[in-house]
């Protein structure tokens, strides 16, 4: 610990970052500031701030990594955060390991934990510091200090936590009672309005065409509709007409009688067949050339096909849904694609809405992509979800789930279990691309951003100066700023 003085001069500069924080709308860097003061203040070995909402879960974690993340979890229902929120005190104990209060708790034993002291924050939630590196319990002074942070913080966490509430709300609640969709990710109206008339195609029986960008997730949308609908029990087949060499895709398409071709050594079953009693998914539809078009209108028409070098037609039952990135009204005017064919498949179409119509989902699906990695568990920080918030996403959910597994590649390289956004974003710190290459299209719009707010910081008197002048409301502002790591207030 420093001297009485440095010590009384630390506290005077807490209370100061706390009268600071509680004007401020959004997160920003002095929580951190913060919670590391209290902690030096303290001479505790670490510290994290808990915020918790009933009904809701634990919120953020602030000052931890993803064990103690863990741990911390474990403790929500029963052990020291626990009592502190349930009984709006206090809790410090020189030893939780042999505390009778809480020595039954087996992430405390585990953890073989020592001195805690744990100051209910706000409504739902607790400042906790765990570890002294002085020996002994925290003493009054430190308690003291605990407890002033929090009373601080209170306030600014309640509004943290509402804000959440309001970005948890669920659009897709409602429709999702009827059509569960687990494989499509999301809460936003946009994605709501999308899923209510996938419900639709999915209590009919009719073709559908799926439309949007790419990347954009309508293979989940035609797996969420094959799932909901009286089909769920048959096959789920996919083609991708992109992918398949033309010369190919009949026999993909039809099946093959041994030796139609050079390549049929044996009897090839198609997609068709395949889907027999399901659903046939063909992917990139707008790819198919205009003959395989007219063998395929064939089938929708007469529900009967011939496999290559087959004498008889085959009959089967199979519900087709197809899916394009490209505009087939425009490839029918220019006669690339059958008009007949277009309106047999369009029975129904659903346009999937892009990232862009849809923001406030790239940080669960962020986080749904994080929960399936395998391996030793990772988390997302505040900053990393403020980053992938504010970032654009022109190759949408294909490009988040690539950022995510790249961003995880980076994490554990660094042997952390926190995702920070130098992990998200490697380049985009301003330096040039590795070898020499070109910047991807992401990267340089986020340096772009980032000069942009340092020039307008720059210029300015104040954050809320800045924001204005770069026609941004203070809540986004802030958001960007968090999102780059860059100092909000003018030098």
């Amino acid at each position: 610990m420093t001297s009485e003085t440095d010590a009384l001069a630390a506290e005077r500069d807490l209370y100061k970052r706390l009268i600071e924080l509680g004007g401020h709308d959004e997160l920003d860097p002095l929580l951190d500031e913060a919670l590391a003061l209290v902690v030096e203040l303290t001479g505790a070995e670490r510290g994290v701030i808990v915020v918790r909402e009933p009904g809701l879960g634990a919120l953020h974690f602030f000052g931890c990594d993803a064990q103690d993340r863990k741990r911390l979890e474990g403790e929500l229902s029963s052990g020291i955060v626990a009592e502190a929120i349930a009984s709006r005190e206090t809790v410090s104990t020189a030893s939780a390991r042999t505390d009778p209060r809480f020595s039954g708790n087996k992430s405390v034993q585990a953890a073989r934990i020592e001195a805690v002291v744990c100051a209910p924050v706000g409504r739902g939630g607790a400042l906790y510091l765990a570890g002294r590196r002085a020996p002994g319990p925290f003493g009054e002074r430190e308690v003291r200090v605990v407890e002033t942070c929090a009373k601080g913080l209170g306030p600014f966490l309640d509004r943290l936590a509402a804000q959440a509430r309001r970005e948890s709300r669920d659009a897709t609640a409602e429709v999702r009672a009827r059509m569960p969709a687990p494989g499509v990710i999301g809460r936003s109206p946009a994605l709501a309005r999308a899923l209510s008339l996938a419900h639709v195609a999915a209590s009919s029986d009719v073709a559908v065409l799926l439309l949007g960008e790419t990347g954009s997730g309508k293979g989940a949308f035609a797996r969420a509709i094959h799932d909901a609908s009286a089909r769920a029990r048959g096959p789920f087949a996919l083609l991708n007409c992109a992918a398949i060499p033309e010369a190919l895709v009949e026999s993909e398409l039809f099946g093959a009688e041994k030796g139609a071709h050079s390549t049929a050594t044996r009897k090839i079953a198609g997609k068709i067949a395949a889907a027999h009693g399901g659903t046939l998914f063909l992917d990139e539809m707008a790819e198919l050339k205009l003959e395989s078009q007219a063998k395929l209108l064939g089938f929708l028409q007469s529900k009967r096909f011939h496999a290559l070098g087959a004498t008889e037609p085959t009959e089967v039952d199979v519900r087709v849904v197809a899916a394009t990135n490209a505009d087939l009204s425009a490839r029918v005017r220019e006669k690339t694609f059958r008009e007949d064919l277009f309106y047999r498949l369009s029975v129904l179409a659903l346009r999937v809405p892009s990232i862009a119509e849809r923001r406030e989902d790239v940080v669960p699906l962020a986080e749904h992509f994080v929960s399936q990695l395998g391996g030793e568990p990772l988390v997302l920080s505040f900053a990393a979800r403020a980053a992938l918030a504010a970032a654009d996403w022109p190759g949408n959910v294909r490009e988040i789930e690539a950022a995510v597994q790249r961003s995880a590649a980076f994490a554990r390289a660094e042997r952390v279990g926190v995702i920070e956004p130098r992990h998200l974003f490697p380049d985009a710190s301003g330096g040039a691309a590795d070898d020499g290459e070109a910047a991807s299209y992401q990267e340089q719009t986020r340096r772009f951003q980032a000069k942009l707010l340092r020039e307008a910081i720059a210029r300015a008197r104040s954050a809320t100066e800045a924001a204005r002048s770069l026609g941004l409301s203070r809540s986004r502002f802030y958001e960007l700023v968090r999102a780059h790591g860059i100092d909000p207030k003018p030098s």
